[in-house]
Order: C-alpha cells, then structure tokens, then sequence
C-alpha cells in the first residue's frame, strides 16, 4: 500500500541520516527525540524504535549500499584495505574497505566500507 512505501521511505531515510552523521540508532528511542518525530516529522510517528530500525532498515541500506558499490567498482582496478580497530565495548573489529584505484580531486581515494567483522578475541585495556 502507499502507507506501507511512505513508512519504509521514511525509515530508511532515518536510518541513513543517522548513520552518516555517527549518531546511533538507538538515540530514537530517546524521548525528546521520539517528542520532536512525532510532532514534527511527517510520517515520523511510523519510525520505530531503534532496535527493529538496526534489525530491519540497517540491514536493508546495508545490503543496497553494497549492490550500489557493487556496480560502481565493476571492471576497475581496485584496492583492499583492511582495518583492524576495537570498538566502545572492547571488542577487536576488522574493517574491510575497497577503492578504486583512481585518484579524486585533492588526491584522495574513495574508499567504500565493505564489511565488518568481530573478531572474537576481546582487547583488554592496560
């Protein structure tokens, strides 16, 4: 139905704002946040909380990024880069970037997050 498309178009772009500006999803289920959606969002009362947005709309941008990246780097030359970091809670991540080898202005590569993956050994602050 149209309600259906306009509550997935506005979750999405939810998530994606979220997601590009570093701020968690979870921050939606704040309550000035959940305050200023409802009132002043059009279709903002259809954004749920932010576990069924990591659950649901996270995985689905996630799996349309990486069909979009897919199509961008398609007979290219390309680059791999592999970074290992630990995150909040300790745990050791491993972040798998790809590029195309051809250079943008100011000299940059554009490099595209691929995946993510845990790694199960914990880092252990000294």
């Amino acid at each position: 139905t149209v309600a259906t498309q306009e509550k997935q178009k506005v979750c999405k772009e939810w998530v994606s704002l979220l997601a590009v500006t570093n701020i968690p999803l979870s921050r939606t289920d704040y309550p000035k946040i959940r305050e200023f959606l409802n009132q002043r969002v059009r279709n903002g009362g259809a954004i749920p909380g932010g576990h069924q947005l990591q659950e649901h709309y996270l995985l689905l941008l996630f799996d349309e990024h990486v069909e979009s990246l897919k199509m961008k780097i398609h007979g290219k030359h390309l680059a791999v880069i592999l970074d290992e970091m630990s995150d909040n809670s300790g745990w050791y991540v491993l972040n798998i970037l790809v590029s195309t080898t051809e250079v943008k202005d100011g000299g940059c590569l554009d490099a595209q997050l691929l995946d993510r993956r845990r790694i199960t050994q914990r880092y252990r602050r000294r």
